[in-house]
């Protein structure tokens, strides 16, 4: 009998110290006192906040800088793409949302055509005459977004738009575009195709001609845009 009185009291004996031990370790100020007993313990290492990156906030921005870049590719792919670059040489970008938090917005990009600069030995094609962009002619073209919605909370933009190209206007599908915050400043990136020849460009294309081989080139034109606006032009 004494022995098993004996039993049960080193038992709850031991389950009380385990727990108080247990009690200590998850206490950080508890773990801070027996680090200094004991070295084995990590000091606890007290760190920084973090900082919350900056939210895109609504209002209307103003081109800082960009860049736009056109490729437009052989069916046969035996030739390398005509990759041409060039600027937005003005641009705005209005950001709205609702009460109910729907986001929504519009923009403008006037791209400077007759500084497309495409680089390439012994070109086959002079991307500036009148067969192509015409850009002594229509120097500029406009890519007006028309609608732009958020999806989610995420930095991704669903865009409806039109180009102005060559004096004509037809619309283009912009799957998505990144708006996001980068220190002070907001960058909005973004790519899609369009079909040249809705623009009367059909000068080698496969489509109407029926060929494909090296003197072809793409129907379809790839457009990258970067742009990025200074924070302080928000009004």
């Amino acid at each position: 009998m004494q022995r098993t009185f004996i039993g049960i009291f080193l038992l709850l004996c031991g389950m009380t110290l385990l727990a108080f031990i247990g009690t200590l370790l998850s206490a950080p100020e508890a773990r801070l006192v027996l680090s200094r007993f004991n070295p084995t313990l990590d000091e606890p290492i007290l760190e920084d906040p973090l900082i919350a990156p900056r939210n895109v906030e609504p209002g209307v921005y103003h081109v800082a800088s960009s860049e736009a870049i056109f490729t437009i590719t052989h069916p046969s792919e035996a030739r390398n793409a005509y990759v041409g670059t060039t600027t937005l040489t003005t641009g705005t970008l209005t950001l709205t949302q609702s009460k109910f938090g729907e986001w929504n917005g519009t923009s403008t990009f006037v791209i400077d055509m007759s500084a497309i600069n495409f680089l390439r030995d012994n070109d086959a094609f002079d991307l500036h005459t009148a067969d192509f962009f015409a850009t002594e002619t229509y120097p500029q073209a406009i890519l007006i977004i028309t609608n732009i919605g958020r999806q989610g909370d995420s930095n991704v933009f669903d865009l409806t738009g039109r180009l102005t190209l060559r004096g004509e206007t037809h619309d283009v599908t912009i799957p998505t575009a990144t708006i996001y915050v980068r220190d002070d400043t907001l960058v909005l990136e973004t790519d899609f195709m369009f079909d040249r020849t809705q623009w009367g460009i059909t000068h080698a294309s496969p489509s109407f001609s029926g060929t494909r081989g090296d003197t072809m080139l793409s129907d379809n034109v790839n457009v990258v845009v970067t742009t990025t606006f200074p924070l302080t032009a928000l009004e």
